[in-house]
């Protein structure tokens, strides 16, 4: 289920079910705090291929508890929030942050630490 959310042209929110594709590269930067917690933020990239839209940007915010391993393997869970405006430049209509895609979930990693 995706939420997008049509700003400029209409204050509604739409709710509809369909496939959707992101290809998306974070930028973000995490910040840790009384020893396992941590908050991250920062931009994402983004490319849709689908419904017409080409590229877009996004912001995302996170909040969290990593615990790391000998030799800094590290497992992380924790709450996301992203927002993403889907045309920039979009094949659709020329226009820019029209539409907005909204993200919230629950998130599991495992990293490495170089």
């Amino acid at each position: 289920m995706h939420q997008a959310n049509h700003y400029f042209n209409d204050p509604k929110t739409y709710e509809y079910n369909e496939k959707f594709f992101i290809f998306s590269v974070p930028l973000h930067l995490k910040v840790h705090f009384l020893k396992y917690l941590f908050i991250d933020g920062g931009v994402s990239f983004n490319y849709y291929p689908s419904t017409g839209y080409t590229w877009g940007v996004g912001a995302g915010i996170g909040i969290g508890a990593e615990y790391t391993f000998k030799p800094a393997i590290s497992i992380s869970a924790g709450y996301q929030s992203q927002w993403n405006f889907l045309n920039l430049f979009s094949r659709q209509n020329n226009s820019f942050g029209i539409d907005m895609l909204n993200q919230r979930g629950f998130v599991i990693g495992l990293g490495y630490r170089f």
